[in-house]
């Protein structure tokens, strides 16, 4: 199905659900009436009018006009027997109601009519808006020194992102396309041509059902999808609020962009099909139990990326299904969650293997014995956590082919919050080589791991005074990681094979006009295998931020890093030196400096570089973008580069370039 088949089957669609406008009943004589609007339809900016028979203007001062609850009268005029309300502001597309109130000599107040009339833009349809936001720059490299090949001398690129909508009553209709354009063909998605397109998407809603057609992600992440967004098409019945939500859809299984492929859903080896249901058993308690189910069928052309000699890997074909059910109880602060899956995958095509079926499970549980607890007079929350989680050696899904399988977790969690202090810690051990195949080893992880922040609470009195130091936040991290062989296989005997060790501390100050922070992490890890190497890691870490309300912004960051190889006895030493300032020259206009220094340097003298990047740049801001009026702005721009390397001195670099670009952006919304 081409992408203009679809849109004509999306456009038959919104047509179908158009609805007839209903007609005002016709007053009794002598009774006010609202007269109809004189093109037929009502307008946003129309004028209301209600003729009242034998109005005078001692009879008007009696009268109120009331326009969706709000009394109006004040702008009410009078022409001959009708009373003309004119809006001050366009009224919105919808229903709106009309009052006309008389107050009697004797103080009765008496209702003489109530209307409910629709404003429309459209006999075809209730309301539209749409928008563009477009920009385009012009690019000209107008000195180049050192750079070779020496690139082209000019080039142009641009982005726009359209939106639409339309909508009336019931039915409403939506879509967004992002075009891209860049003189350098190879750039675009397709390789060729001047424009392309990006992502699309096009919705139909009426009622309950949707229909989209486009990128999108219509099925939830479950042990079988994880963040399943590609172009296709979808149906589903039930909305955001419904109990009940069951979808439809078929999408390209590898990723498309540019006007090519459709929908993308026209190759059966490259497409993913499936069936999402989603349901709340109970209306008067939703959150006590929310049951979900997926299940999905497709094919993947060379899953397995390149083969030997450039040709591509086999289609893969693969099936599986995924049942959840999740449970809320006591004010939502015990929740129970269980999921369970099932694969089937065929890892080499046509190939003379069998498919491979495998299951997994989890299961969560965690409880909130604080939410919004006091202790000492100080707000607390603690939660606590377990989770289980059971994937077999040959668990794969098509929807989610780069998923970790093959392992047993099992995980205890908690956290716990008060006055200014955020702890966080979990413990847990996991297996591989779940199915217990003979010839493979298993290995055993344990992990354990903590982090503190404390961020003193602001002083209750508004006006003190903030510390010299600033107002600081303090934090601290341990993460302890070791793996064990406990069945010997695959060249791996018993006993133990890696281990890592990391801690971390960090503190920041804030002020009014900035920021400033330090941070040092140090970390080992051991290698018992013989197959890798041990090391130890330091790094220390210094930045500033300095802001002023007028504009002067200026950015520092150091760092140094040491990392030893124990096995190697080689040490590596990185320093990195990083600024940015930018700072308002005048009204729209705006310079601004980055340098980034880095060296590297190793032990054995194998290693030793140093580079140097330098970039200023001058922006003019021509003119401000507005709707209907494009915004301009210039901007001239350096680029120094150098390095050099004491071991490959034929590696050595300094370049210089400068760059002129205009750029036009165009916001416009209707």
């Amino acid at each position: 199905m081409g992408v203009w088949t679809a849109a004509c089957y999306a456009g038959l669609l919104g047509f179908s659900l158009l609805r007839g406008m209903p007609a005002l009943a016709a007053p009794a004589d002598g009774e006010p009436a609202l007269l109809p609007a004189s093109a037929g339809l009502r307008g946003t900016t129309d004028p209301l009018r209600i003729r009242v028979p034998g109005l005078t203007d001692a009879a008007q001062a009696r009268y109120l006009v009331e326009l969706d609850n709000l009394d109006v009268s004040n702008i009410v005029a009078r022409e001959d027997d009708v009373l003309v309300l004119t809006p001050v502001q366009p009224l919105a597309p919808g229903k709106h109601s009309l009052r006309l109130v008389e107050n009697t000599p004797d103080g009765e107040i008496i209702e003489l009519a109530y209307w409910t009339l629709e404003v429309r833009q459209s006999a075809w349809f209730r309301e539209a808006d749409g928008a563009v936001d477009a920009s385009l720059s012009a690019m000209g490299r107008v000195a180049t020194v050192g750079v070779d090949p020496e690139p082209d001398a000019t080039q142009s690129e641009g982005v726009a992102q359209l939106r639409g909508s339309l909508a009336d009553g019931r039915w409403s209709a939506e879509a967004s396309v992002d075009v891209i354009h860049h003189s350098n063909a190879a750039q675009l998605p397709r390789g060729r041509g001047i424009a392309d397109a990006g992502d699309f998407l096009a919705t139909v809603t009426r009622g309950e059902a949707q229909l989209a057609l486009g990128h999108h992600e219509p099925v939830f992440d479950s042990l079988i999808v994880q963040e399943l967004r590609r172009r296709g098409a979808s149906a589903a019945w039930g909305g955001a609020d419904s109990r009940v939500r069951v979808a439809a859809f078929a999408l390209r299984t590898q990723e498309v962009a540019g006007f090519q492929e459709g929908l993308g859903i026209g190759d059966a080896d490259n497409r993913i099909r499936g069936l999402t249901l989603s349901a709340y058993p109970f209306a008067a308690s939703p959150q006590a139990l929310h049951l979900s189910a997926s299940v999905i069928t497709g094919n993947d052309p060379g899953q397995e990326g390149e083969g030997v000699g450039g040709e591509s890997g086999p289609v893969t074909e693969g099936r599986a299904m995924a049942v959840a059910a999740d449970s809320q109880w006591l004010d939502e602060r015990l929740r129970l969650r269980a999921e369970v899956a099932q694969t089937r995958f065929d890892f080499d095509g046509v190939g003379g293997n069998p498919t491979e079926r495998d299951d997994a499970a989890t299961a969560l549980l965690t409880y909130m014995p604080l939410e919004d607890g006091v202790i000492g007079g100080e707000s607390a929350r603690l939660l606590l956590g377990l989770e289980r989680r059971r994937l077999g050696t040959f668990f794969r899904s098509i929807g989610d082919p780069a998923a970790v399988a093959d392992r047993d977790l099992l995980r205890a969690f908690g956290e716990f919050s008060w006055a200014g202090w955020d702890v966080q810690t979990g413990l847990g051990e996991e297996t591989d080589n779940v199915n217990d195949l003979p010839l493979l080893p298993r290995i055993r992880s344990r992990q354990a791991s903590l982090s503190l922040t404390y961020t003193p609470p602001e002083p209750d009195d508004e006006g003190a005074a903030t510390p010299w130091y600033g107002a600081p936040s303090y934090s601290f991290s341990y993460v302890d990681f070791s793996q064990d062989v406990e069945r010997a296989g695959a060249g791996l005997t018993t006993g133990a094979y890696r281990s890592t060790d990391t801690w971390s501390l960090a503190a920041s100050f804030t002020y009014a006009w900035g920021s400033w922070g330090v941070s040092h992490t140090r970390g080992s890890e051991n290698d018992f295998s013989g197959t890798g190497a041990s090391t130890d890691n330091a790094m220390s870490e210094a930045s500033l931020a300095y802001d002023t309300e007028g504009g002067l912004s200026l950015g520092l960051n150091v760092q140094r890093s040491v990392t030893e190889d124990r096995s190697a006895g080689v040490e590596t030493i990185t320093e990195t030196l990083g600024m940015d300032i930018a700072c308002p020259l005048r009204e729209n206009l705006e310079g601004t400096l980055s340098a980034a220094w880095n060296r590297e340097q190793s032990s054995d003298d194998s290693l030793a570089l140093r580079t140097l990047d330098l970039t200023g740049a001058l922006q003019w801001r021509v003119r401000e973008a507005r709707p209907g009026r494009p915004g301009l702005s210039l901007l001239v721009d350096w680029q120094h580069q150098r390095q050099r390397d004491a071991v490959d001195p034929s590696a050595d670099i300094t370049s210089n370039q400068i760059f002129f670009r205009l750029t036009l952006n165009w916001v416009a919304e209707q």
